[in-house]
């Protein structure tokens, strides 16, 4: 690699934990920057499910070149995106055991990797299934009328 990504890729390196990569990423990037790192990772989480293309091409507002390049850089690339991929669907797998398996007293649940990616894209599933039907419901009112 050349001299700059070697210099960002120890910067990366030096980041401990979440909170200090949240805080770089918030500092080094816009929103919609990280937005789209987070899509692209999560178009590569959702191949490996074995999600069809058109099924995360309608979830994430994403095209199919952008499909077909992280599905390439996962056949085809040097292995590091597919283990990583693969190691965090692990760890949402493991994390959603201990969701459904019973809690101890004093012991918080962690949120799966969907639900915090869900939550860094902007999505708020509930609150717009929400507003649709709170739409629907005015434009009832208005047909009575």
């Amino acid at each position: 690699m050349g001299y700059y990504i070697d210099l960002l890729c120890d910067a990366f390196t030096l980041l401990v934990n979440r909170k200090e990569m949240g805080d770089f990423l918030e500092e080094f990037l816009t929103p919609s920057e990280i937005r789209y790192l987070a899509k692209r990772f999560l178009i590569a989480v959702m191949l490996r499910k074995g999600y069809d293309w058109r099924t995360i091409e309608m979830t994430l507002k994403v095209g199919n070149d952008t499909i077909g390049r992280i599905n390439n850089r996962l056949k085809y690339g040097n292995g590091s995106f597919l283990k990583m991929t693969d190691q965090i669907i692990d760890i949402e797998e493991e994390r959603q055991r201990e969701l459904e398996s019973p809690v101890s007293p004093g012991r918080l649940a962690k949120p799966t990797l969907s639900v915090a990616l869900a939550k860094l894209l902007g999505y708020k599933i509930a609150e717009s299934l929400g507003k649709k039907a709170r739409k629907d419901s005015v434009r009832l009112r208005y047909k009575r009328w």
